[in-house]
């Protein structure tokens, strides 16, 4: 059986005029949309924060003992990886600069 939401015409004009689009916000405002709509997907979720870099999040204090208060940014290597694929795993540290939680990835430019 489907059930459908009874939302008024009166209620969807109210929404948008209390909450307008702002095309000059327009990544801000979808990607903060998105972030919500995909809450419950954490991969998901936090992939696209670093890809957009929105919303602006703020670390939890817990974040200081591992990341020095800033957000992880990535996994660091499994220690099974660099056991098997030592010399690519270097490398790749290398030129990284770093494997820890807060190490960017090539693409992470937020």
């Amino acid at each position: 059986m489907e059930v459908l939401a009874d939302i008024t015409t009166t209620q969807i004009n109210d929404y948008l005029s209390a909450n307008p689009f702002v095309p000059a916000q327009a990544l801000k405002m979808i990607n903060e949309q998105y972030w919500v709509a995909t809450f419950g997907n954490g991969l998901e979720t936090f992939s696209n924060w670093k890809r957009s870099g929105y919303p602006a999040l703020v670390p939890a204090n817990v974040a200081a003992t591992l990341t020095n208060g800033e957000i992880p940014r990535r996994l660091p290597y499994p220690a099974s990886e660099k056991l098997n694929n030592s010399t690519n795993v270097e490398a790749a540290i290398a030129v990284r600069g770093g494997d820890l939680l807060t190490t960017r990835m090539w693409w992470d430019k937020n």
